[in-house]
């Protein structure tokens, strides 16, 4: 008899002892709620499953490589293979969609019935034309249910959008303080050497009061510009790597650089001018250039707007992500 108590005691101690160490491995969120097996991430206490997460990878994976080749997946960026990168990203995107998913859904905007299954109609349609594409849905899952819900949450973003463009566009004051002082062209001029020792030597003889057009023609190895004394003319953004295009609109006209490293090699950047969209219009600029640096610069501060946007909803969300469980070999 006390064989048996002894034995009935242990076994419950055993399983009292199992079930702690279970609830110890159970992973948490950052609000101290159990973790769902299937959750790689978890925005306001809902899961974002793995199972999307697959669906989600199928598909870029199948895009990377008809573009790529398949090879793409093993090199490596800065100590981090592609596909791990990408499923970093997919799951970062994950969350973002969320965010914004339910952002809008507090708003006015209603998606009726009637327009997702217009779209998955359309879809379905496009779809039918390629079987190889129609197989790979198959095999990866990607059914009714998921390709609708692609395309809620792609017409929510849209809406996102066209708030965070629209809040933009009424705010007058500001577009008015814009074209009045973003930088929209700069007139400059460049030193170009190979060593960035020399590159400071230059740099203390222009601070001396050097002429760095003389400068510029006797040490500067871009013998596109060194002969006219460095001179590159006007210049718009996206014309020259991001390093020098950085350095140059962030200056004011009758400014010099620092010395700018770049793929080429080491830069000293001198403004003669920059032109705002008031100066481009008040120098002569057609209407229409006048419009497409106008649109340009919408686009460039609706962009940051929807960045900013996107943060401070990350911001004030409860967002816990797993990457560990989004690896794969």
């Amino acid at each position: 008899m006390k064989t048996k108590k002894r034995s009935l005691s242990l076994i419950l101690a055993l399983i009292l002892v199992l079930a702690f160490s279970l609830s110890g491995c159970q992973k948490k969120d950052s609000t101290g709620a159990v973790v769902p097996e299937n959750a790689v991430a978890m925005v306001n206490g809902e899961v974002l499953d793995i199972e999307t997460f697959n669906k989600a990878f199928a598909m870029v994976e199948r895009s990377y490589n008809e573009l790529y080749g398949e090879d793409i997946w093993t090199q490596e960026i800065q100590g981090q293979t592609v596909k791990e990168m990408i499923r970093e990203r997919i799951l970062e995107a994950m969350v973002i969609e969320k965010l914004i998913t339910d952002h809008v859904a507090k708003t006015e905007f209603e998606l009726s019935d009637e327009e997702v299954e217009e779209a998955y109609a359309a879809f379905v349609e496009t779809a039918a034309e390629d079987a190889d594409l129609t197989a790979f849905y198959e095999a990866n899952g990607i059914d009714e249910a998921y390709i609708k819900d692609q395309i809620i949450s792609k017409l929510y973003s849209e809406e996102f959008e066209r708030i965070v463009y629209s809040e933009v566009e009424s705010d007058t004051t500001n577009l008015e303080s814009l074209y009045a002082t973003f930088p929209i062209q700069v007139d400059a001029s460049h030193i170009l050497v190979a060593e960035a020792e020399l590159a400071e030597e230059l740099k203390g003889k222009i601070a001396a009061g050097e002429d760095f057009a003389e400068l510029a023609k006797q040490y500067s190895i871009d013998t596109g510009s060194a002969g006219a004394g460095g001179a590159l003319g006007l210049f718009g953004r996206g014309t020259m790597v991001e390093e020098f295009e950085t350095a140059a609109f962030a200056l004011k006209a009758g400014e010099v650089s620092e010395v700018i490293q770049s793929q080429f090699g080491y830069h000293i950047i001198k403004i003669h001018d920059v032109q705002t969209l008031d100066t481009m219009a008040a120098n002569g600029a057609s209407e229409q250039e006048i419009e497409i640096q106008k649109s340009a610069l919408m686009s460039n501060v609706a962009q940051e707007a929807y960045t900013a946007k996107v943060e401070a909803l990350r911001a004030e969300a409860t967002v816990d992500t797993y990457p560990e469980r989004v690896k794969q070999d």
